[in-house]
């Protein structure tokens, strides 16, 4: 399963932009505008986060405000005016790993794995970049679209050095053991997302993957049942309604 949307989400800020505002009236606009973008992009209102991305460009255009930008167009479908919004970011501050970590996200979405993962180094050069693990998601989904599961798993598991609750990193592990068929080893790695407190629609999506291979299939169909109830806008929701209508 590629990267779906709401894990960008999870990459708006992880460090501030310089601003270059001066007036305490302008700063307060400009902060005040900054977190009414990001709660429409937590909602999911695109429409709205861009009209407001822009107004924060107009106001004073930082590498923050182009990353909100792009982070909203990838959200209406319109990839490529996602990735000039993150280009300009990095054009601004190239140090703002946030946005690098956007672009490799973006490319990913376009099938340009080589370039997902120079855009991903790109983030990690950054020492002062505080969420690596997510430079480092991005690397694996490139790293096991071309095949190179082996390498996809190491650097899934150098994410969790960084962050050991982070729950994408697990249920990409999760996939990628249950594809190979090896159960066990995918069992292991639920304990450990359990074990590090890294609930997620998608470790449970992959909980009720595992408890139907092993032939408990009305505790996987409660799971997957609260994963609809629970998230029905999410990618997983329309994972396990697909398998609920197999299992049914």
């Amino acid at each position: 399963m590629r990267l779906s949307f709401v894990l960008l989400l999870l990459v708006l800020t992880s460090c501030t932009a310089p601003t270059t505002v001066n007036t305490k009236p302008e700063r307060d606009l400009y902060s005040y505008r900054m977190k009414l973008a990001k709660s429409y992009l937590v909602a999911g209102d695109f429409k709205s986060a861009r009209i407001e991305a822009l107004k924060l460009i107009d106001l004073n255009p930082t590498s923050e405000a182009y990353n909100i930008l792009g982070l909203s167009y990838m959200g209406l479908g319109e990839i490529k005016k996602a990735e000039e919004s993150f280009k300009r970011a990095v054009e601004l501050s190239p140090d703002f790993s946030p946005a690098w970590t956007n672009l490799s996200a973006c490319y990913i979405r376009e099938g340009r794995f080589k370039e997902a993962i120079r855009a991903a180094e790109k983030a990690l050069s950054n020492p002062l970049y505080a969420n690596p693990e997510k430079a480092y998601v991005n690397m694996a989904d490139a790293y096991a679209a071309t095949g190179h599961v082996g390498k996809a798993i190491e650097l899934l598991n150098r994410a969790l050095k960084y962050n050991v609750s982070y729950a994408p990193a697990y249920e990409r592990l999760l996939r990628i053991y249950i594809e190979k068929g090896d159960i066990t080893s995918a069992k292991g790695i639920l304990f450990d997302a359990k074990a590090a407190g890294a609930n997620s629609p998608g470790v449970s999506f992959y909980n009720a993957l595992i408890l139907i291979r092993e032939g408990e299939v009305d505790e996987a169909r409660e799971i997957l049942k609260g994963i609809v109830r629970d998230y029905p806008l999410s990618s997983w929701a329309k994972e396990a309604s697909k398998y609920l209508e197999s299992i049914q």
